[in-house]
């Protein structure tokens, strides 16, 4: 923007420019050009896009950029590269294709529609672009109609505003504002991109898993359709689309009750508000305000835009919620300092009016607002699909290329040997692609994360979205904040300073009580004994005190309500007051009224109130207190211990200086006390100057001619917020685990090092620790020394990549006096190094920080809505503590889910052998595809879920986060033990009752390797089958010998992986240490399995629709007796080998 535009501090009219280090936008010419700096610069910032948006962007010969504005459907949008483009962003089919595109993107399906862009953020306005600007100061950077004169700011939203007399304004004339509404849109918060429900659904059967079984079901489907005969294909047909359908429901399930988002944003605006148009106050729906429109705020009214104030009566906001300032501001005409966001005379929309009224003029409307800005970042346009649905998506597609190229082969193999296509396709295709896909693998996984999710619940963590459990678990860095989380947010009294007295709290208790009434001096000009140092600290910080009684219910009893700090100096005064005077402390503040007061706000840090005080007489006295280091400018003389003033002098800032820092240090948050009587009363001084009390606010902030410098220094008081009780053992249980814990905090450096010194966050010298030691400038310490760091927020903006690369390489970091909007910088820079990060957060303007974390965790009990619905999990308790047992439960997850599906896949190799076996050596098939899918839908389910109860093996916690782009939950050794190992075993077991069971029906082995699949193929002349001896076997035999076999193998397996699953409950700890019968839910499972698997083999009824005969007990015993063994004996010698020679290469193949 010109200097000209600056010195004006707005944007001439009908003007679009865009440069490298702006854009800004007004209404006015259809077409305009300009030029950037340079083709290869990047836009970095964006003022404030005003009503209307642009169309087009056109490179003329010369590099100029043409920039037309017509229709408010697109936005201007910034690409990863730097580059500005327009998309069109209001059609509803530009947003569903954008929604369907980053959903397709997202899964194992090749694209098949056409790419459009989608932005990595929102439309360019709005607080990520103006977190790069210069100063960091996020997306309040935007705004500059705080700063302009009233007639300026009528003159750029054509509204009429009277300057004289504000409350004379008429506002926008209907017809105007007609037009402005038709041009620019209703006030709404537009939701980002998204699918609508059915369609949702619809997608969940893209999954490539569920693309296998639906082919399988629609072939299976289609032959049973050209021969009716086949009666088993229809039942597997609708079997196969019967599980299909469950399991995208339930898919469906998860991921479309998670992001309510939007509507809590949307909660924040109101339905109505009281608008001034043509000269008239009248009630309009909030959707219909624009920019321009005069609107009248008053007590409990939800501000329904982003507002400059024009008039004042007394005001005062609640924007905790979108500012993140704990108390309510007192709104002002004039703009208390130049960032938007502690100017004050800014109302933001979301806002709700605690206290008196104005009226304001809406200059921000829809998404352009703060809030509008936070519901684009907080869309999911920039997060990665989860480590688990990552891991099953790889698994996934190795498992389809696997089957579809086994089934390929033996369709050719039986082909090529002259068998008929259709019973090759039945016996061999179908069957294998079922025998191949793991049918109960989503139940399964479903299940476990269901299962521990309810156990995380019941220690206070709990999770929105299942899939982010394991992600938790995969989690390398955790960013916290400290209030609250880290400490117990419950703030008491430690320390007392003034000059010449240094007493913890309980001395200084006992003190005061046992003070002398003979005390003297003049601080307050009073009587003897209510003068001295001890009395003054107590009177200043008990009446200059916002702590207010309320009833949390209209039944119970009034308890004392405010922020940390004032609660903790209200207790400990309270006590002293009432040791000293014999009074309750509300009786003490009624005794000495608040005449007037000024409330903290973060700008300035202090606060200031005047009271009449009885113990003075009725004299007034104006007591203040905030950051010393602020209050210590405005005193020019300081409190002596006997009460008497002195100047302030070299020696006095010494010990002062001492004293402050070495509180600081300790991880105390420090306030400094202040008085000074007044010259003439609060009532005398308006009748003077009926504007005092603005001039004495101006004098105190330091504007104005005569800046406040007359107070009296009376002391400081520290405040201790102690660090939880367990906090420091979740510490250190992180730092043994490999997990990084970043502090971050709005504290002082000093405070926040402390703190962090005291619950072993930091355990090494910072820099200048190590310059002191070596008696050495802080930059002459080798950076490689450096292994601890404490950075200020106000750094943060001028921190260059290299800076980011050598910051995220330190051991141990804090942040302090941070903004929430710096948070979301953090988070992007770590994951940029490649952390799966973990952030905390409870204000709204930490929703985009929560959104962009792998795991977004918000604040249970002091959190917002819209933090809480940003985050994918919510400490119900606050606790750090809790965040160390989702990491626990993630990574034990993750190893139950190993243990679930080395389980379930050894299976489906006994499954697929006879399959190989018929299409290459011509003998009978062991099983069909239908008691195939009684295994994986019905006998496995239990056990496989039952792994999800398992407690943790040894040394969980004491390894470094898996890697997530190399340890994989299907790994080649996990996959090598569950097809190589045991699943070899079990076919071995079934292939011993396969040859037992036809040796019994007198069928030797040589006879079936010779039978070269003539054994019944129901033709004709050729139905008998006659063995080598002469036994002849008519077609019925032959179908009753099948059922039998088939019977046999099935219940083989199921038996077989009921010895199988307790093995698998432990990868490398013995399992007679773990516990054998540990696992209640295993063994509860391995009798269901087996009464599943005995029902379907027995059951008359059901055994001529799967094909089943009864099978030979005795050999079913043979088989489970030696696959018992084999995975006892060898998984135990496999696990004593990995605890003996845990470091062999070998450990690399068979550990999993």
């Amino acid at each position: 923007m010109s200097n000209e535009d600056e010195t004006k501090g707005g944007i001439e009219k009908d003007k679009i420019s865009i440069t490298v280090d702006s854009i800004s936008v007004e209404p006015g010419k259809s077409e305009v050009t300009h030029h950037f700096i340079s083709t290869s610069e990047k836009v970095k910032d964006v003022d404030r896009i005003g009503p209307g948006t642009i169309t087009a962007i056109r490179r003329g010969s010369a590099g100029n950029v043409s920039v037309a504005r017509r229709t408010s459907n697109s936005v201007l949008v910034r690409d990863t590269d730097g580059t500005v483009r327009v998309e069109r962003r209001n059609s509803s089919s530009a947003d569903l294709r954008i929604a369907l595109q980053r959903r397709v993107s997202n899964s194992s399906l090749p694209s098949i529609i056409p790419q459009v862009h989608v932005p990595e953020t929102a439309p360019i306005m709005n607080a990520e672009d103006a977190l790069e600007r210069k100063g960091g100061k996020g997306a309040a950077g935007a705004f500059k109609e705080h700063m302009y004169p009233l007639d300026v700011l009528a003159e750029k939203y054509e509204t009429h505003i009277d300057v004289e007399d504000p409350n004379k304004s008429q506002g926008l004339g209907s017809q105007k504002a007609a037009e402005l509404l038709e041009r620019y849109g209703p006030n709404v918060l537009t939701p980002p991109p998204s699918i609508p429900k059915w369609l949702l659904f619809l997608l969940q059967f893209t999954n490539l898993l569920m693309v296998l079984l639906e082919i399988t079901a629609g072939a299976t489907f289609i032959v049973w359709l050209v021969d009716r005969s086949t009666w088993p294909n229809l039942y597997i047909a609708v079997l196969l689309t019967v599980v299909i359908v469950l399991t995208c429901y339930e898919m469906f399930s998860q991921e479309s009750k998670g992001d309510a988002l939007t509507e809590k944003f949307r909660a924040l605006v109101p339905e109505q508000a009281s608008v001034v148009r043509d000269g008239v106050l009248k009630p309009l729906p909030a959707a219909e305000i624009v920019v321009g429109d005069l609107l009248r705020l008053k007590l409990g009214d939800k501000i329904p835009a982003d507002c400059r104030v024009i008039s004042n009566s007394g005001m005062k906001a609640d924007q905790s919620m979108i500012t993140g300032e704990a108390d309510p501001v007192e709104i002002l005409v004039h703009a208390a300092d130049p960032n938007a966001l502690e100017a004050r005379n800014i109302v933001f929309n979301g806002s709700l009016v605690v206290d008196g009224g104005c009226l304001a003029v809406a200059i921000r409307t829809g998404d352009d607002t703060l809030i509008g800005a936070m519901v684009g970042l907080t869309a999911d346009t920039g997060k990665t699909k989860g480590t688990l649905a990552a891991d099953i998506d790889y698994f996934v597609k190795i498992l389809a290329v696997f089957a579809l190229v086994q089934a390929a082969v033996v369709f050719a193999v039986g082909i090529a040997r002259g068998l008929a296509p259709v019973d090759v396709f039945i016996n061999g295709f179908i069957t294998i692609m079922i025998g191949n896909v793991p049918q109960g693998l989503p139940t399964t996984v479903t299940a476990c994360l269901a299962i521990v999710a309810e156990r995380m619940g019941r220690q206070n963590v709990f999770v929105k979205k299942l899939d982010v459990i394991e992600t938790l678990g995969s989690c390398t860095l955790i960013c916290t904040d400290k209030t609250g989380t880290l400490t117990m947010n419950l703030m008491s009294v430690a320390n007392l300073w003034g000059m010449g007295m240094r007493l913890e709290g309980p001395e200084y208790q006992q003190k005061l009580a046992g003070e002398s009434s003979s005390s003297t001096g003049n601080a307050t000009g009073g009587d003897a004994g209510t003068n001295s140092q001890l009395f003054a600290l107590m009177l200043v910080a008990t009446l200059n005190s916002r702590v207010v009684l309320e009833r949390k219910t209209e039944d119970s009893e009034l308890v004392p309500n405010g922020d940390a700090s004032e609660l903790g100096l209200y207790r400990f005064f309270g006590a002293c007051v009432k040791d000293r005077t014999g009074q309750e402390v509300e009786a003490f503040r009624a005794a000495n009224p608040k005449l007037h007061e000024i409330p903290f706000n973060s700008a300035f840090k202090w606060q200031m109130s005047i009271h009449s005080v009885a113990s003075q007489g009725g004299k007034q006295l104006l007591l203040i207190k905030g950051a010393p280091d602020v209050l210590l400018d405005k005193c020019s003389h300081y409190l002596g211990p006997d009460g008497t003033v002195h100047e302030k002098d070299a020696a006095f800032d010494a010990i002062y200086t001492a004293a402050y820092e070495d509180f600081g240090g300790q991880g105390e948050r420090v306030l400094g006390f202040a008085m000074r009587p007044m010259v003439r009363s609060l009532e005398e001084e308006l009748q003077a100057d009926p504007r005092y009390k603005d001039e004495l606010k101006e004098a105190l902030i330091g504007k104005g001619a005569r800046p406040a410098k007359d107070l009296v220094f009376v002391g400081l008081v520290t405040l201790q917020d102690p660090p939880r009780l367990e906090v420091p053992k979740a510490i250190a249980d992180c730092h043994t685990a490999g997990v990084k814990v970043v502090m971050v905090t709005g504290d002082h450096p000093l405070t926040a090092a402390a703190i962090a010194r005291k619950i072993g966050l930091i355990t090494h010298p910072t820099r200048d620790l190590l310059a002191r030691q070596r008696a050495i400038a802080p930059s002459e310490v080798p950076e490689e020394d450096v292994r601890a760091v404490v950075v200020k927020g106000s750094d943060i903006p001028a921190m260059t990549e290299a800076d980011w690369k050598v910051l995220v390489s330190k051991q141990e970091i804090v942040f302090a006096r941070t903004s929430p909007e710096q948070k979301l910088i953090i988070v992007k820079e770590f994951t940029k190094a490649g952390n799966v990060t973990a952030m905390t957060g409870d204000g709204v303007n930490d929703s985009p920080a929560l959104k962009q974390a792998a795991i977004g965790v918000a604040m249970g009990l002091n959190g917002s809505d819209v933090a809480r619905e940003a985050a994918e999990i919510v400490l119900l308790d606050d606790n750090f503590a809790s965040i160390v047992v989702g990491i626990k439960e993630g990574r034990l997850l993750f190893a139950n889910l190993k243990k679930s599906i080395a389980y379930s896949l050894a299976h489906l190799v006994p499954e697929v052998v006879p399959v190989l076996l018929w299409a290459f050596a011509g003998i009978p098939q062991a099983q069909g595809p239908l008691l195939a899918l009684c295994i994986d839908l019905l006998t496995e389910l239990v056990p496989a879920t039952s792994l999800a109860y398992e407690e943790p093996e040894a040394l969980i916690m004491q390894v470094p986060p898996r890697n997530v782009k190399t340890d994989k939950l299907t790994s080649f050794p996990l996959l090598f033990y569950a097809y190589g190992q045991a699943g070899m075993v079990l076919t071995g077991a079934c292939l011993l009752v396969y040859f037992l069971t036809f040796q019994e029906l007198g069928i030797s082995a040589t006879d079936i390797f010779s039978i070269d699949y003539k054994f019944f193929t129901g033709s004709g002349e050729d139905e008998n089958y006659v063995t080598s001896d002469g036994r002849s076997y008519t077609a019925d035999d032959q179908n009753s010998i099948l059922a039998k076999i088939q019977g046999s193998w099935f219940l083989m397996i199921v038996c077989g992986q009921a010895a199988h699953v307790w093995v698998c409950r432990t990868s490398t700890v013995s399992l007679f240490s773990h516990g054998v019968f540990g696992n209640s839910t295993t063994n509860l499972g391995v009798v269901v399995a087996l009464l599943l698997g005995c029902f379907v083999t027995y059951t008359p009824g059901l055994q001529g629709i799967v094909n089943s005969g009864n099978p030979n007990s005795l050999f079913i015993l043979y088989g489970s007796l030696l696959a018992a063994g084999l995975f006892w004996g060898c998984t135990e010698a496999r696990k004593l080998f990995s605890r003996t020679y845990p470091t062999h290469w070998l450990n690399r193949i068979l550990g999993w």
